[in-house]
């Protein structure tokens, strides 16, 4: 009994054992043309719209910016308006303008760095300042506005130059450092002494403002803010004649006196064109009594 009962239990051991494993699970079968287009066309949208996503992200984190910046400012003003401050804008102090740059790089000038004449480094500072004024930038925002308008050599020279120094800089002192770069003072010092040689010569009289008002611009504060010394600067260089004729007149500003100027001038024109007419027909009488008399000693003659 005990004999078969082992004999049965190795047979069912054995059966087990012998038994085969099951097989994995086989792979899906690879997607077809079809699929793999539509996968890929789904990812290429995806990535299309997260792109605009962001870039309508940073629309609004700049308009939030220019609208918080708007808020501040008028809060400020308001400040100021309740404690009798008067602002920069005077009676206007409690408008903000929204600033934008696209708008303000349509009218301020671009400036490369590549021309030799400094009238163009002078005269790209002017317009940006312009810009400035119409649309009422306020200090913080000059410079951002500003270093957007250089381009070329000009945009590389500010790059360097801001890398290497210590602080941040704001529009009056990067004018200096510009002016040291495309206006140096070699330069200012020749056409200083330009202005004090200007005479009016064979120009005439507005001839001679345009030329003197070029020279001017770039001369030092203390001659350019001063009434009296441009006044009486450009009335030395008036001809001899335009000094006398303006002489006696008491007059206050510059625009005063080169009206005056291109007043008697205008009168000598016109004196030395009756006087030649006069001396041409005085002539032509002249001829004309010589020719009579001519004729009547030859007829005596005769």
């Amino acid at each position: 009994m005990a004999r078969g009962t082992r004999g049965r239990g190795r047979g069912r051991g054995r059966g087990r054992v012998g038994r085969k494993a099951r097989s994995p699970t086989p792979p899906p079968p690879p997607a077809d043309q079809e699929q793999l287009f539509t996968l890929v066309t789904n990812m290429l949208n995806l990535m299309q719209q997260q792109q605009q996503q962001n870039q309508q992200f940073l629309v609004q984190q700049q308009q939030q910016f220019f609208q918080q910046f708007g808020q501040q400012a008028q809060a400020q003003a308001q400040v100021n308006a309740n404690a009798g401050v008067a602002g920069p804008a005077g009676e206007r102090q409690n408008q903000v303008r929204d600033v934008r740059l696209p708008e303000f790089a349509k009218l301020a000038p671009e400036f490369d760095g590549k021309s030799s004449d400094p009238v163009d480094a002078e005269n790209w500072v002017t317009g940006v300042e312009k810009a400035f004024s119409a649309f009422e930038v306020p200090a913080r925002l000059q410079m951002p506005m500003a270093e957007f308008q250089l381009k070329v050599d000009a945009n590389d020279w500010w790059r360097n130059t801001k890398a290497n120094l210590r602080e941040p800089v704001d529009w009056e002192g990067f004018k200096l450092l510009f002016y040291r770069k495309y206006f140096p003072q070699s330069t200012r010092d020749r056409m200083l002494g330009q202005l004090w040689a200007l005479k009016q010569g064979g120009r005439s009289v507005a001839e001679y403002e345009s030329e003197f008002n070029r020279l001017v611009k770039f001369a030092p504060d203390g001659i350019r803010d001063n009434e009296r010394t441009k006044l009486q600067k450009f009335r030395d260089g008036l001809s001899l004649e335009l000094q006398h004729d303006t002489q006696g007149f008491e007059v206050a500003t510059l625009g005063e006196l080169i009206n005056k100027a291109k007043s008697m001038e205008e009168i000598r024109v016109k004196m030395k064109s009756q006087e030649d007419s006069q001396r041409g027909s005085s002539g032509k009488r002249s001829f004309a009594v010589f020719e009579g008399k001519r004729s009547e000693a030859g007829s005596s003659s005769g």
